[in-house]
């Protein structure tokens, strides 16, 4: 692919194809279907929506919606039709234009404007009407009045649509690649989805104690917190010129991530912890009695509330254990919902988090086998999650770039 910046020719386009794209209307390439499902021959009831596309009615909804009995007034819509829905969203702020890609016959409400093309690749228009390049038509002959939930146009109107088009060769191949990367993303997806899964149900029967790493037989045995973890409460002003950061459920942020602002400024007179690297911190109050531990992964030494405990394992390699175990085991989601005593926030103090009692193996090896396997589950599903979104963004770029 290469840049072109000429006028009727895309930012981004494959090597080999040269010339202006050809301006035409909707209406040459495709034309409106008003065939209506006369004695209810069809049944599949699909809708058009703005995030999923063309689905079937049941699903999206989780029931049916129209009256089975009564669909005779109901378009008929073919594989690879397009359907307009006029209803508009923050998604799709005209309303979406999505194809029949079901593989099967379904009908459509008539409160929806259904066309078939007779020119152009389907999947280049499928993309097409995914970006926004035809926004600015929409915008500029859209009719007034339009209820605030639907976007008003005239069909004869509509159908005056301009689009650019490359010849059919190139058009198939843009659809190609965006149909590729679509499947790319999907395909990520679930690969985060199904090793979140895994964990989690790893999780569960490590902790219960009902898978064991081979060779490892001894019972686990009780002890105390507060003879694993030693405390660090060194505060320290914020003119030490060190990130400050901010724990949360989700994870340990810089502030001016976290806030999506910079928070750090005037600041040099007030007390925060030191968070060395590898330490780990907890926000102290909970609404719902849930806690989350978070351990400085940054390359750096940071800064945090005062009012957030900071501690280690006593043994460095014990430390992964016990982060998972806080944050995953039913036994400690059962010690802080007791903390809650009154009022409409648990408090969890360093005090307290200490006589928690917990099941831990008691060779170290374990400990330290369990804390690396779910240390490389979340390696591998960070991983996944950056390649997700390095093509959504790539894709973003494509669909801004690839279209004239």
């Amino acid at each position: 692919m290469m840049d072109n910046n000429k006028k009727m020719v895309p930012r981004i386009r494959f090597r080999g194809f040269e010339g202006n794209w050809k301006e035409i209307i909707l209406g040459e390439i495709a034309q409106r279907v008003t065939e209506k499902n006369r004695d209810n021959k069809y049944s599949d009831t699909f809708t058009n929506s703005a995030e999923w596309g063309i689905v079937d009615q049941n699903q999206y909804f989780d029931k049916q919606i129209s009256n089975r009995k009564n669909l005779s007034s109901y378009y008929v819509v073919k594989p690879n039709d397009f359907v307009y829905n006029p209803r508009i969203s923050k998604q799709a702020p005209y309303g979406p234009i999505r194809h029949n890609g079901l593989d099967r016959i379904g009908v459509m409400s008539p409160l929806y404007l259904v066309f078939r093309l007779f020119e152009a690749d389907s999947l280049y228009l499928e993309y097409y009407f995914k970006s926004t390049r035809w926004y600015k038509f929409m915008y500029k002959n859209g009719d007034s009045g339009a209820r605030a939930d639907r976007f008003a146009i005239k069909d004869n109107v509509f159908f005056q649509m301009p689009i650019k088009l490359p010849l059919r060769i190139e058009q198939r191949k843009v659809g190609l690649l965006l149909k590729k990367i679509d499947h790319l993303i999907v395909e990520t997806d679930k690969v985060v989805s199904d090793t979140r899964k895994l964990k989690q149900l790893l999780l569960r029967n490590i902790f219960d104690l009902v898978w064991r790493f081979e060779g490892f037989n001894d019972p686990w045995e009780q002890r105390k917190l507060g003879k694993l973890v030693r405390e660090l409460d060194k505060k320290v002003l914020g003119s030490l010129n060190l990130p400050i950061a901010t724990s949360s459920r989700s994870g340990l942020w810089l502030q001016k991530d976290y806030f999506d602002r910079s928070d750090e400024k005037n600041q040099n007179t007030v007390m925060f912890h030191l968070l060395p690297k590898g330490f780990i911190t907890y926000r102290h109050m909970s609404d719902d009695a849930k806690f989350h531990f978070n351990q400085n992964n940054f390359s750096t030494d940071v800064l945090v509330s005062k009012e957030y405990p900071v501690f280690s394992a006593i043994v460095p390699r014990d430390q992964k254990f016990i982060l998972y175990y806080l944050n995953n085991s039913s036994s400690f989601a059962k010690f802080a919902l007791e903390q809650k005593k009154g009022g409409t926030r648990t408090r969890l103090y360093f005090k307290n988090l200490k006589s928690f009692s917990l099941k831990v193996p008691e060779k170290s090896q374990e400990r330290q086998n369990i804390g690396d396997l779910f240390f490389e589950f979340d390696n591998l599903i960070v991983a996944n999650e950056k390649k997700l979104d390095q093509l959504k963004q790539l894709k973003k770029y494509l669909m801004q770039n690839m279209f004239v």
